[in-house]
């Protein structure tokens, strides 16, 4: 049935929506689909009675669900931006061609701080919605605090984020006693690590090739979809954090001794 609307509204909305039918979720994860329905439904219902009262008939003796609110479109827009979190994600871990290890931790951390500020809001269905997909996550994905330490010691050797990065990642997490015992256990393995590798090297007398792995995604953590406001805010309350003098500045440090075994293995 033929839908009368503005012409000129329409052509601003349309134009300003990409339309790719080969990748669904570009399509509707774009804020102006969202906008071009909140347009075109009051129009909808002007247009066409039959409309709104397909929604108050009876199916299989219940109610349907709809028509579609107010409320729900902002639902929407926050389910959209949400759940293009996994689907960024996904992306990054199905990439075989590239090295994700160190991404593992970054993007791991991001869902589970976005679903404990959805789980905090006031907005009973996104508190819902929250709560279900943390039960999900944590049955499939895994408690962050039960995680493989290594994956967490690549991060750690990233040097744009080493461990001040994740110690703030700790503490969106989890309070200040159990931020020091998991960072104080990641410090700890680090200088496990340097001393099995430091004694492996003074065992060989073999020359050592060295080898760089080209990674494709080179630069993929720092950068953050513009669609993902947290994950931005994150990054940016890290530089932050690493601009304020009064900050403690881990840096991976070891103590004393351990720089001392250090010095006297490069000689």
């Amino acid at each position: 049935m033929a839908i009368g609307f503005d012409k000129e509204e329409c052509r601003k909305a349309c134009t300003r929506m990409i339309i790719v039918d080969e990748l669904p979720f570009s399509f509707v994860e774009k804020d102006e689909f969202i906008d071009f329905c909140r347009v075109a439904y009051p129009r909808l219902l002007d247009e066409d009675a039959h409309y709104d009262l397909y929604f108050s008939e009876l199916d299989n003796e219940k109610n349907r669900v709809g028509p579609p609110k107010e409320d729900d479109w902002g639902n929407a827009k926050v389910f959209v931006q949400f759940l293009h979190v996994f689907y960024d994600i996904t992306l990054k871990f199905i990439a075989s061609l590239s090295v994700t290890s160190n991404m593992f931790f970054h993007e791991l951390c991001s869902i589970a701080i976005e679903l404990n500020t959805l789980a905090n809001s006031g907005d009973l269905l996104l508190c819902e919605m929250a709560a279900a997909m943390k039960y999900k996550f944590d049955k499939y994905w895994g408690k962050i605090e039960d995680l493989n330490k290594l994956l967490i010691i690549t991060l750690v050797l990233d040097p744009r984020y080493k461990l001040d990065y994740v110690k703030l990642c700790f503490g969106d997490l989890f309070d200040e006693n159990k931020v020091n015992e998991m960072t104080h256990d990641i410090k700890e393995l680090l200088i496990k690590l340097y001393e099995f590798y430091n004694g492996v090297d003074n065992i060989s007398n073999s020359d050592q090739v060295s080898r760089s792995i080209p990674l494709e995604n080179e630069g993929d953590m720092g950068k953050v979809n513009k669609n993902v406001d947290f994950r931005l805010e994150r990054l940016k309350k890290f530089k932050q954090m690493k601009e304020n003098k009064d900050f403690v500045d881990l840096n991976n440090k070891i103590n004393t001794k351990q720089k001392t075994k250090y010095q006297q293995w490069q000689q």
